[in-house]
Protein backbone atom coordinates (compact mmCIF):
# COMPACT_ATOMS: atom_id res chain seq x y z
CA UNK A 1 0.00 0.00 0.00
CA UNK A 2 2.71 2.17 0.57
CA UNK A 3 4.42 1.12 -2.51
CA UNK A 4 1.46 2.27 -4.40
CA UNK A 5 1.17 6.10 -2.78
CA UNK A 6 4.70 6.95 -3.33
CA UNK A 7 3.95 5.97 -6.80
CA UNK A 8 1.26 8.18 -6.81
CA UNK A 9 3.40 11.21 -5.63
CA UNK A 10 6.16 10.74 -7.51
CA UNK A 11 4.06 10.93 -10.49
CA UNK A 12 2.47 13.96 -8.92
CA UNK A 13 5.98 15.48 -8.87
CA UNK A 14 7.09 14.72 -12.24
CA UNK A 15 3.70 16.11 -13.97
CA UNK A 16 4.82 19.42 -11.99
CA UNK A 17 7.52 19.33 -13.08
CA UNK A 18 6.96 18.65 -16.98
CA UNK A 19 4.19 21.15 -16.72
CA UNK A 20 6.62 24.19 -15.71
CA UNK A 21 8.92 23.05 -18.21
CA UNK A 22 6.43 23.29 -21.24
CA UNK A 23 4.87 26.57 -19.63
CA UNK A 24 8.56 27.44 -20.08
CA UNK A 25 9.53 26.72 -23.65
CA UNK A 26 6.06 28.19 -24.57
CA UNK A 27 7.28 31.44 -23.03
CA UNK A 28 11.09 31.85 -24.16
CA UNK A 29 10.35 29.36 -27.76
CA UNK A 30 6.93 31.22 -29.17
CA UNK A 31 8.04 34.17 -27.80
CA UNK A 32 4.27 35.74 -26.89
CA UNK A 33 4.17 39.91 -27.45
CA UNK A 34 1.93 42.46 -26.48
CA UNK A 35 1.08 46.03 -28.17
CA UNK A 36 1.84 48.91 -25.56
CA UNK A 37 0.81 52.25 -26.74
CA UNK A 38 3.40 54.97 -24.96
CA UNK A 39 1.04 57.87 -25.89
CA UNK A 40 2.13 60.84 -27.59
CA UNK A 41 5.63 61.70 -27.21
CA UNK A 42 7.01 65.48 -27.83
CA UNK A 43 9.31 65.96 -30.58
CA UNK A 44 12.30 67.54 -29.49
CA UNK A 45 13.30 70.17 -31.83
CA UNK A 46 17.12 70.53 -32.95
CA UNK A 47 19.55 73.36 -33.48
CA UNK A 48 17.06 76.00 -32.46
CA UNK A 49 19.69 78.51 -32.51
CA UNK A 50 20.66 78.06 -36.09
CA UNK A 51 17.03 79.42 -37.30
CA UNK A 52 17.29 82.26 -34.72
CA UNK A 53 21.02 83.12 -36.16
CA UNK A 54 19.10 83.25 -39.39
CA UNK A 55 17.01 85.52 -38.20
CA UNK A 56 13.74 83.63 -38.45
CA UNK A 57 11.37 82.09 -36.16
CA UNK A 58 9.56 78.65 -35.98
CA UNK A 59 6.43 77.12 -35.27
CA UNK A 60 5.46 73.39 -35.55
CA UNK A 61 1.91 73.37 -36.40
CA UNK A 62 1.69 69.54 -37.62
CA UNK A 63 2.91 66.67 -35.08
CA UNK A 64 4.93 68.35 -32.78
CA UNK A 65 3.72 65.31 -30.76
CA UNK A 66 3.45 61.60 -32.16
CA UNK A 67 2.08 58.66 -30.86
CA UNK A 68 3.98 55.52 -30.53
CA UNK A 69 3.17 51.79 -30.28
CA UNK A 70 5.96 48.93 -29.14
CA UNK A 71 5.73 45.50 -29.44
CA UNK A 72 7.08 43.51 -26.68
CA UNK A 73 7.13 40.57 -24.76
CA UNK A 74 4.68 40.44 -22.75
CA UNK A 75 6.06 39.47 -19.17
CA UNK A 76 8.52 42.52 -19.85
CA UNK A 77 6.15 45.36 -20.67
CA UNK A 78 5.26 46.81 -17.86
CA UNK A 79 9.27 47.62 -17.92
CA UNK A 80 8.53 50.37 -20.78
CA UNK A 81 8.05 53.60 -20.28
CA UNK A 82 7.86 56.72 -23.08
CA UNK A 83 10.89 58.22 -21.47
CA UNK A 84 12.77 55.38 -23.51
CA UNK A 85 12.10 56.77 -26.55
CA UNK A 86 13.76 60.39 -27.59
CA UNK A 87 12.49 61.28 -31.28
CA UNK A 88 13.99 64.06 -32.52
CA UNK A 89 13.69 66.68 -35.70
CA UNK A 90 17.02 68.78 -36.83
CA UNK A 91 16.02 72.64 -37.22
CA UNK A 92 18.70 73.08 -39.34
CA UNK A 93 17.29 71.30 -42.21
CA UNK A 94 14.73 74.70 -42.54
CA UNK A 95 15.30 76.18 -45.83
CA UNK A 96 11.26 77.31 -46.74
CA UNK A 97 8.85 78.92 -44.77
CA UNK A 98 6.85 75.86 -44.55
CA UNK A 99 8.93 72.66 -44.47
CA UNK A 100 8.61 68.69 -43.81
CA UNK A 101 11.29 67.56 -41.46
CA UNK A 102 11.56 63.77 -41.13
CA UNK A 103 11.77 62.73 -37.23
CA UNK A 104 14.58 60.89 -35.73
CA UNK A 105 13.80 57.86 -32.79
CA UNK A 106 16.66 57.10 -30.15
CA UNK A 107 16.09 53.65 -27.99
CA UNK A 108 17.77 55.99 -24.65
CA UNK A 109 16.60 53.16 -22.24
CA UNK A 110 15.32 49.39 -22.30
CA UNK A 111 17.00 49.28 -25.66
CA UNK A 112 17.18 45.29 -25.60
CA UNK A 113 13.22 45.24 -24.56
CA UNK A 114 11.96 47.75 -27.74
CA UNK A 115 14.71 46.96 -29.97
CA UNK A 116 13.76 47.99 -33.27
CA UNK A 117 9.57 46.84 -32.28
CA UNK A 118 8.13 50.02 -32.50
CA UNK A 119 5.43 51.97 -34.42
CA UNK A 120 5.32 55.70 -35.16
CA UNK A 121 1.91 57.64 -35.67
CA UNK A 122 3.40 60.12 -38.05
CA UNK A 123 7.43 59.96 -39.52
CA UNK A 124 7.60 63.58 -39.98
CA UNK A 125 7.13 67.41 -38.74
CA UNK A 126 5.77 70.46 -40.49
CA UNK A 127 7.58 73.52 -39.29
CA UNK A 128 6.59 77.38 -40.62
CA UNK A 129 8.86 80.10 -39.68
CA UNK A 130 8.21 84.08 -40.37
CA UNK A 131 11.13 86.53 -40.07
CA UNK A 132 12.31 87.97 -36.41
CA UNK A 133 12.12 91.47 -35.88
CA UNK A 134 13.87 94.25 -33.63
CA UNK A 135 11.94 96.57 -31.31
CA UNK A 136 12.65 98.51 -28.30
CA UNK A 137 11.59 97.89 -25.37
CA UNK A 138 11.63 100.67 -22.34
CA UNK A 139 13.73 99.24 -18.85
CA UNK A 140 11.72 99.52 -15.70
CA UNK A 141 13.48 99.19 -12.32
CA UNK A 142 11.39 99.59 -9.26
CA UNK A 143 12.31 99.46 -5.45
CA UNK A 144 10.89 97.24 -2.72
CA UNK A 145 11.12 98.42 0.95
CA UNK A 146 11.94 101.39 2.87
CA UNK A 147 15.77 102.85 3.31
CA UNK A 148 16.60 104.03 6.75
CA UNK A 149 14.88 106.60 8.55
CA UNK A 150 16.56 109.52 7.93
CA UNK A 151 16.60 108.94 4.24
CA UNK A 152 14.79 108.89 0.88
CA UNK A 153 15.49 106.97 -2.18
CA UNK A 154 15.93 108.89 -5.52
CA UNK A 155 14.87 107.87 -8.83
CA UNK A 156 16.49 104.10 -9.91
CA UNK A 157 18.97 104.94 -12.94
CA UNK A 158 19.28 102.17 -15.23
CA UNK A 159 22.58 101.80 -17.33
CA UNK A 160 20.69 100.79 -20.20
CA UNK A 161 17.08 102.92 -20.92
CA UNK A 162 16.25 101.14 -23.51
CA UNK A 163 16.54 96.78 -24.61
CA UNK A 164 16.63 95.66 -27.54
CA UNK A 165 14.62 92.38 -28.10
CA UNK A 166 14.13 89.85 -31.58
CA UNK A 167 10.40 88.99 -31.75
CA UNK A 168 8.67 87.09 -34.00
CA UNK A 169 7.00 89.62 -36.83
CA UNK A 170 3.40 88.50 -35.92
CA UNK A 171 4.04 88.93 -32.48
CA UNK A 172 5.76 92.16 -32.26
CA UNK A 173 3.11 94.03 -29.64
CA UNK A 174 3.26 90.46 -27.41
CA UNK A 175 6.44 92.32 -24.93
CA UNK A 176 6.30 95.81 -23.80
CA UNK A 177 8.79 96.27 -21.03
CA UNK A 178 11.65 94.89 -19.55
CA UNK A 179 11.68 94.93 -15.30
CA UNK A 180 13.76 94.48 -12.15
CA UNK A 181 13.27 95.11 -8.52
CA UNK A 182 15.72 95.96 -6.28
CA UNK A 183 15.36 95.78 -2.15
CA UNK A 184 16.54 98.91 -0.48
CA UNK A 185 15.43 97.83 2.87
CA UNK A 186 17.35 99.86 5.54
CA UNK A 187 19.82 101.30 3.05
CA UNK A 188 21.43 104.58 3.72
CA UNK A 189 23.94 104.76 0.82
CA UNK A 190 23.48 104.30 -2.88
CA UNK A 191 22.65 101.04 -4.66
CA UNK A 192 24.88 100.23 -7.31
CA UNK A 193 24.85 96.48 -9.50
CA UNK A 194 23.83 94.24 -11.95
CA UNK A 195 20.06 93.27 -12.16
CA UNK A 196 18.35 90.03 -13.94
CA UNK A 197 15.41 91.34 -15.81
CA UNK A 198 12.57 89.85 -17.05
CA UNK A 199 10.09 90.74 -19.85
CA UNK A 200 6.08 91.77 -19.80
CA UNK A 201 3.04 91.69 -21.92
CA UNK A 202 -0.01 93.92 -21.76
CA UNK A 203 -2.09 93.41 -18.27
CA UNK A 204 1.59 93.36 -16.44
CA UNK A 205 1.57 89.12 -17.61
CA UNK A 206 5.07 87.81 -17.11
CA UNK A 207 6.65 86.41 -20.49
CA UNK A 208 8.59 83.09 -20.70
CA UNK A 209 11.06 84.40 -23.47
CA UNK A 210 12.03 80.70 -24.59
CA UNK A 211 8.43 79.48 -25.30
CA UNK A 212 7.90 82.88 -26.85
CA UNK A 213 10.64 83.01 -28.80
CA UNK A 214 11.66 86.48 -27.82
CA UNK A 215 15.26 86.87 -27.95
CA UNK A 216 17.08 89.85 -25.68
CA UNK A 217 19.87 91.24 -27.00
CA UNK A 218 20.41 91.35 -22.98
CA UNK A 219 18.99 89.68 -19.83
CA UNK A 220 20.36 92.04 -17.44
CA UNK A 221 21.34 95.96 -17.00
CA UNK A 222 23.37 97.87 -14.18
CA UNK A 223 21.60 100.36 -11.94
CA UNK A 224 22.09 102.97 -9.73
CA UNK A 225 20.03 104.08 -6.96
CA UNK A 226 20.56 107.17 -5.23
CA UNK A 227 19.77 106.62 -1.32
CA UNK A 228 20.43 109.80 1.14
CA UNK A 229 18.93 113.63 1.95
CA UNK A 230 17.47 116.20 -0.58
CA UNK A 231 17.58 119.90 -1.08
CA UNK A 232 16.40 121.94 -3.35
CA UNK A 233 19.35 124.56 -4.82
CA UNK A 234 20.33 126.93 -7.36
CA UNK A 235 21.28 126.29 -10.93
CA UNK A 236 23.51 128.89 -11.92
CA UNK A 237 23.76 129.37 -16.16
CA UNK A 238 27.19 129.68 -18.11
CA UNK A 239 28.58 133.19 -18.94
CA UNK A 240 29.55 131.22 -22.34
CA UNK A 241 32.97 131.58 -24.35
CA UNK A 242 34.13 133.12 -27.41
CA UNK A 243 32.44 136.07 -29.59
CA UNK A 244 29.68 135.96 -32.25
CA UNK A 245 30.32 136.99 -35.32
CA UNK A 246 30.92 140.45 -36.47
CA UNK A 247 27.84 142.20 -36.40
CA UNK A 248 26.13 139.75 -33.70
CA UNK A 249 25.47 139.50 -29.96
CA UNK A 250 24.65 137.16 -27.39
CA UNK A 251 21.99 138.78 -25.82
CA UNK A 252 20.48 136.32 -23.23
CA UNK A 253 21.27 132.70 -21.99
CA UNK A 254 18.27 131.10 -20.34
CA UNK A 255 16.94 127.79 -18.84
CA UNK A 256 13.86 126.11 -18.39
CA UNK A 257 14.41 125.39 -14.90
CA UNK A 258 15.85 128.02 -12.25
CA UNK A 259 16.19 125.47 -9.34
CA UNK A 260 16.58 121.70 -8.91
CA UNK A 261 16.47 119.08 -6.07
CA UNK A 262 18.91 116.71 -5.87
CA UNK A 263 20.26 113.88 -3.57
CA UNK A 264 23.05 112.47 -1.44
CA UNK A 265 24.74 112.07 1.61
CA UNK A 266 23.78 114.84 4.73
CA UNK A 267 27.47 115.92 4.58
CA UNK A 268 27.84 117.18 1.09
CA UNK A 269 24.20 118.07 0.56
CA UNK A 270 24.06 120.30 3.51
CA UNK A 271 26.58 122.77 2.54
CA UNK A 272 25.59 122.79 -1.22
CA UNK A 273 23.99 125.57 -2.08
CA UNK A 274 24.21 125.50 -6.59
CA UNK A 275 24.97 123.56 -9.34
CA UNK A 276 27.31 125.73 -11.60
CA UNK A 277 27.29 124.87 -15.44
CA UNK A 278 30.17 126.16 -16.36
CA UNK A 279 31.41 128.91 -19.32
CA UNK A 280 32.85 126.94 -21.82
CA UNK A 281 29.55 124.73 -22.08
CA UNK A 282 28.43 127.57 -24.11
CA UNK A 283 30.45 128.43 -27.28
CA UNK A 284 29.95 131.28 -28.76
CA UNK A 285 32.64 131.16 -31.00
CA UNK A 286 31.58 133.03 -34.44
CA UNK A 287 27.69 132.49 -33.97
CA UNK A 288 24.86 133.86 -35.94
CA UNK A 289 21.81 132.72 -35.08
CA UNK A 290 20.55 131.44 -31.66
CA UNK A 291 20.85 127.63 -30.36
CA UNK A 292 19.99 125.80 -28.02
CA UNK A 293 22.35 123.34 -25.95
CA UNK A 294 20.92 120.28 -23.25
CA UNK A 295 23.17 119.62 -20.87
CA UNK A 296 23.27 116.57 -17.79
CA UNK A 297 23.17 118.49 -14.32
CA UNK A 298 24.40 115.42 -12.68
CA UNK A 299 27.38 115.50 -14.82
CA UNK A 300 28.54 119.51 -12.22
CA UNK A 301 27.05 118.03 -9.22
CA UNK A 302 29.80 116.42 -6.45
CA UNK A 303 30.49 113.06 -6.12
CA UNK A 304 27.69 111.18 -4.32
CA UNK A 305 25.12 113.44 -5.30
CA UNK A 306 22.63 113.36 -8.33
CA UNK A 307 19.43 115.00 -9.02
CA UNK A 308 16.36 113.60 -7.03
CA UNK A 309 14.00 113.12 -9.97
CA UNK A 310 15.76 111.80 -12.97
CA UNK A 311 13.28 113.67 -15.32
CA UNK A 312 14.58 116.86 -14.17
CA UNK A 313 18.50 116.01 -15.29
CA UNK A 314 18.17 117.66 -18.29
CA UNK A 315 18.90 121.03 -18.41
CA UNK A 316 17.82 122.52 -21.65
CA UNK A 317 19.65 125.95 -22.26
CA UNK A 318 18.77 128.66 -24.37
CA UNK A 319 21.23 130.97 -26.13
CA UNK A 320 19.49 134.14 -27.81
CA UNK A 321 22.22 136.07 -30.49
CA UNK A 322 20.66 138.84 -32.31
CA UNK A 323 21.72 141.03 -35.71
CA UNK A 324 23.67 144.29 -34.31
CA UNK A 325 22.19 147.46 -36.47
CA UNK A 326 24.21 150.61 -37.63
CA UNK A 327 23.05 154.42 -37.24
CA UNK A 328 24.46 157.81 -38.04
CA UNK A 329 24.08 160.41 -35.56
CA UNK A 330 24.88 164.02 -36.43
CA UNK A 331 26.42 165.94 -33.19
CA UNK A 332 26.45 169.72 -33.45
CA UNK A 333 29.64 171.45 -32.93
CA UNK A 334 27.78 173.60 -30.15
CA UNK A 335 27.34 170.04 -28.73
CA UNK A 336 30.87 169.70 -28.27
CA UNK A 337 32.65 169.90 -25.44
CA UNK A 338 36.57 171.03 -24.76
CA UNK A 339 38.67 170.42 -21.46
CA UNK A 340 42.32 170.35 -21.11
CA UNK A 341 42.83 173.91 -22.76
CA UNK A 342 45.76 176.03 -21.14
CA UNK A 343 44.04 179.33 -20.07
CA UNK A 344 46.21 181.46 -22.08
CA UNK A 345 44.51 180.09 -25.46
CA UNK A 346 41.37 179.59 -27.00
CA UNK A 347 39.99 177.16 -28.85
CA UNK A 348 37.41 177.20 -32.16
CA UNK A 349 35.46 174.14 -33.46
CA UNK A 350 35.34 174.65 -37.57
CA UNK A 351 33.47 171.56 -37.85
CA UNK A 352 29.59 171.83 -37.69
CA UNK A 353 28.36 168.33 -37.85
CA UNK A 354 30.07 165.39 -36.28
CA UNK A 355 28.90 161.98 -37.81
CA UNK A 356 29.18 159.15 -35.27
CA UNK A 357 27.93 155.74 -36.25
CA UNK A 358 26.35 153.33 -33.29
CA UNK A 359 26.08 149.78 -33.46
CA UNK A 360 23.82 148.38 -31.43
CA UNK A 361 20.49 146.01 -31.36
CA UNK A 362 17.68 148.04 -33.24
CA UNK A 363 14.99 147.86 -30.38
CA UNK A 364 18.11 150.29 -28.40
CA UNK A 365 18.94 152.38 -31.55
CA UNK A 366 15.34 153.28 -32.11
CA UNK A 367 15.28 154.77 -28.62
CA UNK A 368 18.74 156.49 -28.73
CA UNK A 369 18.26 160.41 -28.75
CA UNK A 370 21.27 162.39 -29.79
CA UNK A 371 21.48 164.38 -26.75
CA UNK A 372 22.45 161.46 -24.99
CA UNK A 373 25.50 161.60 -27.36
CA UNK A 374 28.68 163.43 -25.76
CA UNK A 375 31.30 164.66 -27.74
CA UNK A 376 34.51 165.81 -25.47
CA UNK A 377 37.67 167.27 -27.44
CA UNK A 378 40.82 166.53 -24.85
CA UNK A 379 43.04 169.82 -25.91
CA UNK A 380 45.73 169.07 -23.52
CA UNK A 381 49.22 169.91 -24.14
CA UNK A 382 48.42 171.45 -27.78
CA UNK A 383 49.56 174.89 -28.52
CA UNK A 384 48.24 177.50 -30.87
CA UNK A 385 47.33 176.17 -34.22
CA UNK A 386 44.78 174.54 -36.76
CA UNK A 387 44.45 170.61 -35.64
CA UNK A 388 42.59 166.88 -36.54
CA UNK A 389 40.84 166.03 -33.80
CA UNK A 390 39.15 162.90 -32.86
CA UNK A 391 36.70 163.91 -29.55
CA UNK A 392 35.85 161.25 -26.93
CA UNK A 393 32.46 159.85 -27.39
CA UNK A 394 30.10 158.31 -24.03
CA UNK A 395 26.64 157.42 -25.05
CA UNK A 396 24.71 158.51 -21.55
CA UNK A 397 22.10 154.80 -21.78
CA UNK A 398 22.94 152.75 -18.57
CA UNK A 399 20.48 150.18 -19.80
CA UNK A 400 22.15 148.99 -23.27
CA UNK A 401 24.99 148.34 -24.64
CA UNK A 402 26.23 150.60 -27.68
CA UNK A 403 29.64 149.99 -29.83
CA UNK A 404 31.13 153.31 -31.45
CA UNK A 405 32.08 151.86 -35.23
CA UNK A 406 33.27 155.24 -36.41
CA UNK A 407 33.63 158.80 -35.71
CA UNK A 408 34.08 161.74 -37.64
CA UNK A 409 37.48 163.88 -36.98
CA UNK A 410 37.01 167.27 -36.11
CA UNK A 411 38.95 170.87 -37.40
CA UNK A 412 39.85 172.77 -34.20
CA UNK A 413 41.93 176.22 -34.57
CA UNK A 414 43.42 177.25 -31.27
CA UNK A 415 44.76 180.61 -30.43
CA UNK A 416 46.21 182.92 -27.96
CA UNK A 417 43.70 184.05 -25.67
Amino acid sequence: MSKKMTGKWVLLVVAFIVSCLIWYMVITNDDPRVNISLGSIEVELLNKDDLHDRGLAYYVYENASIGVHVNVIQERGWLVKPDDIRITADLSEVTEKTTVIPVKVRIVGNQSIIGNNYKLSAESITVRTEKLIEKEVPVEIQTEGDPEDNCVAGACIPEDETVTVRVPESACDLVESARAAVDISGRSADYEGKVKLSFYGENDREINCEEQQILPEKDETGVKIPIGITRKIKISLPSGTGTCSEGYRCTAIDADKEYITVIGPESTVDVLEAVSIPAEVIDLDDKMESFEKTVSLSDYLPEGVTVYDQEDNDLKISVTIEKLEKKTFSISSSDIQIRYLSASLKAAVHTKQVSVVVQALQKDLEKLETDQIQLTLNLSGLKAGTYEVTADCSIQDMEADYEIISLEKTTVVISDS
